[in-house]
């Protein structure tokens, strides 16, 4: 299966993009990764220890196979080799990626997010990108933002979801 990864439970075939917080709290402020992972362990998330052992061993639970944070910076979780746990139904053919925010993201976030997600189709040949919200029974609104629309306008930053920086 040229372009394609595979672990033991499925074929990686589709990116799903998540947000974190409560637009007051969170759209701007960066989060660090091993947060997500105190919240994923308390979840009672965890990785398994040949995993852990191999690819961030500081990071016990974190779901997701990357974040990103609002300075653009690309955080990585689980290996891409690991089945993620983001998605009830559906980590044995996905990868998960954290858009640290709410409601709106920096232009760095944005184009770290683009980036990411281009590195991850060309190694998987086309998949499919969505957001959390979009798999049937999921009654999340994550990631806040019509992911089609954004892979539709080339991955530009959706103007009504660009945070300014105040300078």
């Amino acid at each position: 299966m040229s372009g394609q990864l595979k672990w033991q439970t499925g074929q990686v075939d589709t990116i799903v993009i998540h947000c974190v917080g409560d637009e007051l709290i969170w759209n701007g402020a960066f989060i660090d990764p091993t947060l997500i992972d105190k919240w994923h362990a308390a979840g009672g998330m965890v990785r398994k220890a040949e995993y852990r052992e191999r690819w961030n061993p500081h990071l016990a639970h974190f779901g997701y196979h990357a974040m990103i944070d609002p300075a653009g910076g690309v955080h990585t979780g689980r290996g891409l080799d690991e089945q993620g746990e983001h998605v009830k139904g559906h980590n044995n053919h996905t990868w998960g990626v954290l858009f640290s925010g709410a409601t709106k993201w920096t232009y760095n976030a944005w184009w770290a997010l683009r980036g990411l997600v281009l590195q991850w189709n060309e190694m998987l040949g086309d998949p499919i990108v969505c957001g959390h919200r979009d798999f049937a029974n999921v009654k999340k609104t994550c990631p806040n933002f019509d992911v089609a629309a954004w892979v539709k306008n080339s991955m530009e930053p959706l103007p009504e979801c660009v945070l300014e920086v105040k300078k």
